[in-house]
């Protein structure tokens, strides 16, 4: 959420309570706790999304790893069959 988003959120919530605190003071509690609610549930879901990225980095990391030391090897593997090539 951006600073104006939740700005124009405050402004709402304030007029809200203005109009509905001498009436129905307990639909401006209602309102804060959705609010609330809402809120932590955003949270719940960005941090389950960095942490699913975290672990998919993490195993892109092993993955090009694996690449690298299968390369690796194979290129050592290779170089030692050249060299046994020119010798003969």
């Amino acid at each position: 959420m951006d600073l104006r988003a939740a700005r124009e959120c405050k402004e709402g919530i304030l007029q809200f309570k203005n109009v509905a605190q001498g009436t129905n003071p307990q639909s401006v509690e209602n309102v804060v706790r959705h609010l609330i609610a809402t809120a932590e549930a955003k949270v719940e879901e960005a941090a389950k999304e960095v942490t699913d990225r975290v672990r998919l980095t993490k195993q892109h990391q092993s993955e090009v790893l694996c690449i690298v030391k299968a390369d690796m090897r194979d290129s050592i593997y290779f170089r030692i069959q050249y060299d046994h090539v020119l010798q003969h």
